[in-house]
């Protein structure tokens, strides 16, 4: 006859499943998903501070004739939608792509990255999600653009504003490949690369230890290189020497636009992204 299980040994086995590691396919699920939902959470909140960034980078470049500017804060989230879900797959793929890269380092976790290692896989990760980023922010961009055009040349017709037609982010997309084709899609690719290696070393490797300060470092490095990927993206035939990045007008909009986005973007993101693998593991 055999022996009844002690409550020990009971323990000790309920124990070594909760410490059970899950497994790979389970870890890269739960990173992709969280990730996502993370960005798309983010790219949302995000939304009037990249309105109010583009405006001011829009009166800096054309000071004569200046955008006009949306009182409305409705107007502010043109476009918003189409960006959270542009955010889904491109933070999935960069915590993806950034854990995967650490994998391989590190051996699968058999020891630990240095600060300049897990850096070099950040922007690595950073640098090619450009194959996301630009077309998705160009949609965006050129989406606010066009309504706001169209806004205004209605503005004398009579018909109130929430009966006007809507720029849809499948519009802009035709008329974007009509005009330029599929190589469109990736105006001012360089600057974008650039931007997104400082932009993916913050969201996957520093923001959870220094919220405040790496944003805000961050927003201002990438500032000249984001506001020529915005006037490249927003205009199709814009041209202007690289020594411009260094100017004055290359910083427009740093303090009530870039610094604001990097701040809720790189804060948000990761919070949501630790709720929803939370939840996930708890499955």
């Amino acid at each position: 006859m055999s022996k009844p299980i002690s409550f020990n040994m009971k323990e000790s086995f309920f124990q070594a499943q909760e410490n059970q590691k899950p497994s790979p396919i389970r870890e890269t699920l739960t990173e992709v998903i969280s990730g996502g939902v993370g960005g798309a959470a983010g790219g949302f909140a995000i939304t009037p501070f990249m309105y109010f960034k583009m405006h001011m980078q829009g009166k800096a470049q054309n000071p004569t004739t200046p955008p006009v500017f949306q009182k409305n804060p409705v107007k502010w989230f043109v476009g918003g939608p189409t960006l959270a879900a542009g955010m889904f797959p491109v933070c999935a793929f960069q915590f993806f792509v950034n854990s995967a890269l650490q994998n391989v380092l590190s051996n699968n976790g058999e020891r630990e990255l240095s600060p300049l290692e897990k850096l070099a896989c950040s922007v690595t990760t950073g640098a090619v999600s450009t194959a996301f980023v630009g077309p998705q922010e160009l949609i965006f961009t050129q989406q606010q653009r066009l309504q706001a055009e169209q806004d205004l040349a209605m503005k004398d017709t009579g018909i109130p504003k929430e009966q006007r037609p809507k720029i849809s982010a499948m519009q802009v997309v035709k008329k974007i490949f009509k005009e330029h084709g599929a190589k469109g899609f990736y105006r001012a690719g360089w600057e974008t690369a650039g931007r997104e290696a400082i932009s993916a070393s913050i969201l996957t490797n520093l923001a959870k230890d220094h919220p405040f300060l790496s944003p805000v470092i961050g927003a201002a490095l990438s500032q000249p290189l984001d506001g020529r990927k915005t006037n490249k993206q927003i205009d199709f035939s814009f041209k202007e020497p690289i020594r411009e990045l260094f100017r004055k007008k290359a910083f427009a909009g740093l303090v009530f636009g870039r610094i604001p986005v990097y701040l809720v973007y790189m804060n948000v993101a990761p919070i949501v992204k630790d709720m929803v693998a939370t939840t996930f593991n708890k499955l």
